[in-house]
């Protein structure tokens, strides 16, 4: 089974999805970041380890303001908040 990650990630908070290839939920988190939108995005990647294989996530999609910082990094897709 495949897996995609949906990640809203602003200044306030976090927003996580996780799909699977028949876009059924399979998991979602709502967070407040607390100032730090980095820490909470890897607490709930930390706690999500833990139940889900995300070695397969196939694709991963951003938007926030954080969002097209992380893209960069991880490889994945960044969208602009006004467009998603």
């Amino acid at each position: 089974m495949s897996f995609y990650l949906g990640v809203d990630i602003g200044s306030t908070t976090v927003k996580i999805v996780l799909t699977d290839e028949n876009k059924d939920l399979l998991d979602h988190v709502y967070r407040h970041a607390r100032g730090q939108p980095g820490r909470a995005l890897l607490e709930i990647l930390g706690d999500w380890q833990q139940r889900w294989d995300l070695e397969r996530v196939q694709a991963l999609g951003l938007t926030g303001s954080g969002g097209a910082t992380l893209a960069r990094l991880l490889g994945g897709l960044h969208i602009n908040e006004l467009i998603a």
